[in-house]
Parts: structure tokens; sequence; C-alpha cells
């Protein structure tokens, strides 16, 4: 929920002459805090030419606060959630790869705005439209957008963000209202797809609006192709992931201590052993805390014994762990961020994988002081 990023020489150099992709040698360490201001862990991403070409060359590691190794090489969170950036050098932070705006402007433009602009208060988006899951609305953003935000989605768009096509459909609109700090409104901004509009841009049709209506930008600005185009493997988007990347087959093996014992005794159901592949196919531990696996040390997610606990206890049901899987953003466990967990996991795992993971976690039996 708080983070720090610091970059090496190299990676600020590329920072600033945007030369496209990170150089040989690039180093982009990201200190990560839960709402208290307390480490949680480190992250580090290491230009590392011929380690992983798929994925850019990328060495990925996750380190607890005391610098034990949770997760290293090329963990499959790290690169499905990234991967919708790869456009951008797996960066989501700023943009490396910065892409060229049209040298003209659509000379209808405005007049088209302001069609929209009508239609959207017809439709009453606020009241109407989906919001990003975890989001909600007054969500911490940052510039040139505001720093509270509310971002909708009409139908078209909604599916899309669920069911990840790879890019948004004919229609799809997305309305952002920019607040300012006192959460007084600044401006509405607008994102409409339309087939043949503009391909060689996503066929994305951009309008800023002030409150009251009145047209700032529309068409194709500079400003807000430039910006968006670092995502553009993700057809422009910043907020969610709508065309996530898979590692091709199951990951490489990382560099993981080995294990030294269980932080809890199972009473029935798959052994640890039966799970670690799963465990590291989805790249699991690198944001859970899970028993019998001393690799696993994040902590991200919830520890794996508080959901044990929630079932046994009969807070909740085996159904809500098989959501929590395969729709990990149905239900945000409280002081935990949204769109983090990958939302490819009903497809990646298979149904009896799935039905293993399962049985592991619901059997779980796991000392009092074991939750994170």
């Amino acid at each position: 929920m708080l983070l720090s990023t610091y970059l090496n020489p190299v990676a600020e150099e590329a920072m600033k002459n945007k030369p496209g992709v990170m150089p040989e040698g690039a180093i982009i360490v990201k200190e990560n805090y839960k709402p208290n201001k307390t480490l949680a862990a480190i992250t580090i991403m290491k230009k590392q030419p011929g380690f992983d070409a798929d994925h850019n060359d990328w060495f990925w590691a996750k380190y607890g606060p005391d610098g034990k190794v949770l997760a290293a090489g090329t963990p499959a969170g790290c690169i499905s959630c990234h991967g919708s950036v790869r456009s951008n050098d797996y960066i989501f932070t700023f943009p490396i790869a910065p892409i060229t705006p049209p040298e003209a402007s659509d000379t209808q433009a405005e007049a088209r705005a302001q069609t929209l602009w009508a239609s959207l208060q017809q439709a009453n988006y606020a009241d109407n439209w989906t919001t990003v899951p975890g989001k909600g609305t007054l969500y911490r953003g940052q510039g040139p957008h505001g720093m509270l935000l509310s971002t909708y989605l009409n139908p078209a768009a909604a599916k899309a963000m669920a069911e990840k096509p790879g890019s948004m459909p004919d229609g799809a609109i997305i309305v952002k209202e920019n607040y300012k700090p006192d959460k007084t409104l600044a401006a509405i901004t607008v994102m409409v797809k339309e087939n043949g509009y503009s391909p060689e841009y996503g066929d994305w049709f951009w309008v800023k609006y002030a409150p009251d209506g009145s047209v700032q930008a529309a068409g194709q600005p500079a400003g807000c192709i430039s910006c968006h185009g670092s995502v553009r493997s993700n057809d422009y988007i910043f907020t969610f992931p709508v065309a996530p990347i898979s590692p091709e087959g199951s990951p490489p093996p990382v560099a993981m201590p080995k294990s030294t014992g269980s932080m809890g005794e199972q009473v029935s159901g798959p052994s640890s052993d039966d799970v670690a592949t799963l465990v590291q196919k989805g790249g699991c531990g690198g944001c859970h805390m899970i028993p019998g696996i001393a690799s696993a040390q994040g902590t991200l997610g919830p520890s794996w014994c508080d959901v044990a606990k929630e079932v046994q206890s009969g807070e909740v049901d085996r159904s809500y762990v098989v959501e929590s899987i395969v729709n990990p953003n149905a239900v945000i466990a409280e002081g935990y961020p949204a769109n983090v967990m990958p939302q490819d996991f009903g497809h990646r795992f298979s149904n009896e994988e799935i039905e293993r993971l399962v049985d592991f976690i619901v059997n779980l039996s796991c000392p009092e002081d074991s939750s994170s």
C-alpha cells in the first residue's frame, strides 16, 4: 500500500533518456510497506542479458525485511502481472518506452466530445456503471490525473476487464474523475474505443472535460497518447490488466532456499511436497506465507493459515477458497490491495490442480500465532 522505489545510476539514466528498454545492469529496487508503514518486503528487477530472453532478460527477486530470499529468478506472479506492460519493458512505475504522438488533430473532435458528454450524463455513469474491483471511488492516484481518482467502465469495458481478451472491444468507454487532495473535482477524462478511428493508436478517442463539461482536449491529445503509449501492450490502459501475459509453460527453476521444515502440520489432504510444484507454477509463495514451504514467506497477501482457519471455523466455505483462486478480485481481504494476484489461474491451473490446492489449504493445521 506504500512504496519507495530506487534506481541505480544505469536505470536512472535510462529513465531520463527513455531508450525503449533498460540497458544491461539496470536495477530497480522497490520497498513494499503495509499501511502502518511496516516494511513487508523488498522486490528487485535486474536487467541481465541472456538470462530470460522470452521476458526481456529480467531477473526478479523478492526478499523479506531481513534479507531472506522469498522468490527469485523468473517468478510466475511477477512475470504475469508485469507482462501487461511488456511494451514498457515490464515497468509500471515510469515510462521507458514512450510512443510518438500524432502530428495532426481531429478537427471534428470537439463536436464529438460534446455529443459524448451528453450521452455520459444520460447514462448517469457514476450510479450505473462498474468501478474497478478493489478500488471503488476516490482511490489514491497520481499526476497528471490527480491525487484521488474514481474510474467507471461501461458494460462493454467492464466485461473486457473481467475476461481480459487482450484489448478493449468497440464501444468500450472508461471514465476517470480526477480529484484534488481536498476532494474537489478537477477534471473528467474519458477513453472511447472506436473501431477504425485511429488504428495506429489503438482506435482510442480521448477527451478531457472541465467539471462543467466544457471540452479541454479531444481526439488524439499528444499528452494522453505519449503517456499511455508506454503501456500500449495493455491496450493503453494503466488502471487494470486487460492483456495479461503468462510465462510460457511451467516457469524455470528458481533460486530459493531449501525447505527447513514446516510452520504447521496438516491433518489430512495433500502434503506440502504434493503442492510445492503448483505453488511454484503459480508463484504463490511470492505473496503468501504457506506452511510447510519454507521459501513461501510472502506478506502481500493473506497467510494460507488465515484462510484455513476461516474455513475450519465456518466463517467461509470451500467455494470461497476456489473463487479466491480463480476470481481473486471477487472479495478483497481487508488490509490487502486488489489487482495484485494474477487473474488467470482459472486457465493456468486445471480443475484437478485447483482442487489439490484447495484441499491443501482447507486441511491446514496451524499454530495460533501463525496469522500474518
